[in-house]
């Protein structure tokens, strides 16, 4: 079992990372996949493709914040 969140940003956001990372990129689902080593985390993958991208999320996994609910296109 692994936590995962899943948020969804403009395409044009700006990226800020803090102290404890050195770099990020955005690469396709294809290559995320293999990029990591371990199955489970293929697994995680495939379920946020599947649960979030090809679909609308159930609303028992979105999160709400102060803000409102977390939007999803």
């Amino acid at each position: 079992m692994l936590p995962v969140f899943v948020g969804f940003v403009d395409a044009g956001a700006t990226v800020v990372i803090n102290h404890e990372h050195s770099e990020f990129r955005w690469v396709p689902f294809e290559t995320a996949l293999g990029m990591v080593p371990f199955a489970g985390q293929r697994h995680v993958l495939k379920h946020v493709q599947a649960e979030f991208v090809q679909r609308q999320p159930v609303r028992h996994l979105l999160i709400y914040s102060t803000r409102g609910a977390m939007r999803c296109s």
